[in-house]
């Protein structure tokens, strides 16, 4: 069985020890297939800590579809014989790996923490029901894709130097069509080492501006809950929770998070959690 690990969007190729992992763990042959703007065929180099047998860099002058990504990385698979395709958790990767299983008529599992290969199936782990259970979903070898979750559990593997090929993906046929282009918050949230979460106690106290600039006293980047975004006050971008960015710094301050299940499952893995809140029994204050 071979695996296709892809790794799509910015400072991607810091996933490429978890792909390489997930990818391992089922398959006995796998290759990476990268699209990230930081990366060109002369930083990457020549060798990459993992056995993968090539590497795809995947590149694009100017706008981009999703499609043509889709399109790429079905091709690739196609040439090296992949009927498993192993995504980052990026929000381009959870889009590309959708266009890709509904194409494909295969399953697709997100948000996945293990990946482990019974007789002649896949049995895929994830977290639901707000983080509560675990639950193993089985698909066949024939062809599945996953979105594997940021910090994937690494295992340590041998160097190697893969082939490398470079493909445009501005090749490929695209079906949107761009009308305006907007430049995108360069944030990282999940590279911060400090973290200030915004949360709606501080908008209803009207103290916004100071936790903002307690962040910038901490040479610390900020984050948000979803009421927030909601009101237009931060972009979604800075939004961490289930439906927003993971983060794993070495200290998050919640000012005025009441620490929903949500929230929670977005800031679980940070080193220390500071928590500032009146209301004394709220779930943030209780871990």
């Amino acid at each position: 069985m071979k695996a296709l690990a892809v790794a799509l969007g910015r400072s991607s190729l810091k996933r490429a020890a978890e792909l390489c992992s997930a990818s391992f763990s089922v398959a006995e042959n796998s290759s990476l297939v990268l699209f990230d703007p930081e990366v060109s065929s002369d930083s990457l180099g020549l060798e990459v800590p993992c056995p993968f047998e090539n590497v795809w860099l995947l590149k694009r002058e100017g706008p981009f579809s999703p499609e043509q990504l889709k399109g790429a990385i079905r091709e690739i698979g196609e040439i090296f014989g992949a009927s498993a395709f192993i995504f980052n958790d990026s929000s381009l990767s959870f889009w590309v790996s959708s266009l890709l299983a509904g194409e494909l008529k295969i399953p697709i599992v997100t948000d996945a923490v293990r990946l482990k290969r019974e007789s002649e199936r896949i049995v895929i782990t994830k977290p639901m029901m707000n983080e509560s259970v675990w639950a193993d979903f089985s698909v066949s070898m024939e062809g599945f894709v996953v979105v594997i979750r940021k910090g994937f559990p690494i295992k340590k593997m041998e160097t190697s130097v893969p082939t490398m090929k470079i493909i445009d993906v501005g090749s490929y046929p695209k079906k949107l069509k761009i009308l305006e282009e907007r430049t995108a918050d360069s944030t990282r949230l999940e590279d911060a080492t400090i973290v200030v979460g915004l949360g709606d106690g501080v908008r209803q106290s009207g103290t916004l501006n100071q936790a903002l600039e307690l962040s910038k006293l901490l040479n610390a980047e900020y984050a948000c809950t979803k009421p927030l975004v909601e009101s237009g006050i931060v972009g979604a971008e800075r939004l961490i929770g289930i439906s927003g960015k993971r983060i794993s710094p070495k200290i998050y301050i919640a000012l005025g998070i009441s620490g929903s299940a949500y929230h929670v499952a977005g800031v679980s893995s940070s080193d220390t959690i500071i928590s500032v809140n009146l209301d004394r029994g709220c779930p943030m204050n209780r871990l």
